[in-house]
């Protein structure tokens, strides 16, 4: 009997290193390979910077001082201007008398006029003591008013006596009441000329109301207005004798 030599089935190297024996019968099974890997740079990843802030810094600082409170107003008192003209020769505004040499309330009837007592005593000093005053450096014309009657002694005097007070009412005693009487009766009539002035005024400013009343009325009532004319008119000139000069309509003496 002869002898055959075993065969063993054929060995491949396989993928893992070692060969793997293949029964009779089986095939091979042969699995695809895997893709490539690709290579890939690894990517560092940084953390941001974080930028360098001051709150902490700022929070150890002490707050800043309160601004200095502002500094007081000084409120200057008004000044007074002396007026350029001098105030008029009045003995009477209305419901106070006034003093003829400044203008203040009069106290009474001195030395002959409405004065006040600061300009009745100046004038009875300055009579009585014969005071003479030094002469005015501005031409004599000061404005002797209330405010600076005692800047200029001369002109202060010099208006006094302009004014009507008596130098003899000073040496001789009071003045006649007759004089009283007199200033009494113009104050009575200036209070009536200023209520008439007043009752005037009134009138005056109800001038256009009334005005436009009485055109209203006189368009109203009166029947020979432009309109109504106009149609006298035209039937007129249908009249032979319109066009005759000697019976014209007096409306048109000189007809078309």
């Amino acid at each position: 009997m002869q002898c055959y030599p075993k065969l063993s089935p054929k060995r491949e190297p396989s993928d893992t290193g070692y060969e793997a024996e293949m029964l009779p019968g089986m095939r091979r099974l042969e699995l695809p390979a895997p893709p490539p890997k690709e290579f890939r740079a690894p990517v560092l990843l940084t953390a941001p910077t974080l930028a360098p802030t001051h709150s902490v810094i700022q929070c150890m600082r002490p707050p800043p001082p309160p601004p200095p409170p502002p500094a007081p107003r000084l409120h200057k008192p008004p000044s007074f201007e002396e007026p350029s003209s001098s105030i008029p020769d009045l003995e009477f505004d209305g419901t106070t008398v006034l003093c003829r040499v400044c203008g203040d309330k009069a106290s009474g009837f001195h030395y002959g006029v409405h004065s006040c007592e600061g300009c009745k005593g100046f004038f009875r000093r300055s009579i009585q003591q014969k005071i003479q005053y030094r002469p005015c450096t501005k031409n004599q014309q000061c404005s002797i008013l209330r405010i600076n009657r005692n800047r200029c002694q001369y002109c202060r005097l010099k208006k006094c006596i302009a004014v009507g007070m008596s130098r003899d009412a000073v040496r001789f005693g009071r003045v006649p009441k007759r004089e009283k009487a007199r200033i009494l009766a113009a104050m009575q009539q200036s209070s009536t000329s200023r209520a008439h002035e007043q009752a005037a005024a009134a009138e005056l400013d109800d001038a256009p109301r009334l005005l436009a009343r009485v055109v209203r009325a006189h368009l109203d009532t009166c029947e020979f207005t432009r309109d109504r004319v106009a149609a006298m008119r035209a039937r007129a000139r249908d009249c032979p004798t319109y066009s005759q000069p000697t019976l014209a309509c007096p409306l048109n003496p000189a007809p078309e």
